[in-house]
């Protein structure tokens, strides 16, 4: 079992926060990602500037017979479909842009394995 947490604080072509969620998640399941749970969505600020929009986010319990490696580069292939693109932890496009974020150790968040 791995829990992973979704997090979006913008609008984006797709639709607001919770719908970039849902999407996530939905893409997630489409790369035979087995959601086991989902917790109730939860508002968070931005950190660390607390001027830009708060977050909505969820916990996600998931499983996956893939190793570490394949199971990052389905996350990836969910934030470039959502609009997010990456280089390391800086993005592509500027923070405006930003639509959605499947937060993991590297980017403000975690992924573990349980």
């Amino acid at each position: 079992m791995i829990h992973i947490n979704i997090g979006s604080n913008l609008v984006s072509n797709f639709g607001n926060k919770f719908q970039n969620i849902v999407i996530a998640i939905n893409l997630l399941r489409n790369l035979n990602v087995k959601i086991k749970k989902i917790s109730n969505f939860y508002e968070t600020p931005s950190y660390p500037n607390k001027n830009l929009p708060k977050y909505v986010n969820i916990g996600v319990l998931i499983e996956c017979n893939v190793d570490f490696q394949s199971l990052f580069k389905k996350f990836t292939y969910v934030e470039k479909k959502i609009g997010r693109l990456k280089t390391g932890t800086k993005s592509l496009l500027p923070p405006n842009n930003r639509t959605s974020q499947s937060q993991r150790s590297k980017y403000n968040a975690f992924l573990m394995k349980t």
